[in-house]
């Protein structure tokens, strides 16, 4: 669900012109997905 949400905020951040701040965002993003996969877990929805 949380995953879900960073999705779409990252959608309107983008349709927004929030260049930067889709950008970081992204990153997060990614070091949340990268640390789930390294720990053979995902979050519970």
């Amino acid at each position: 669900m949380l995953t879900d949400l960073i999705k779409a905020f990252i959608g309107y951040c983008d349709s927004y012109a929030l260049k930067e701040l889709s950008a970081n965002l992204k990153q997060v993003y990614w070091r949340r997905e990268r640390y789930h996969v390294e720990q053979d877990s995902y979050d519970i929805d």
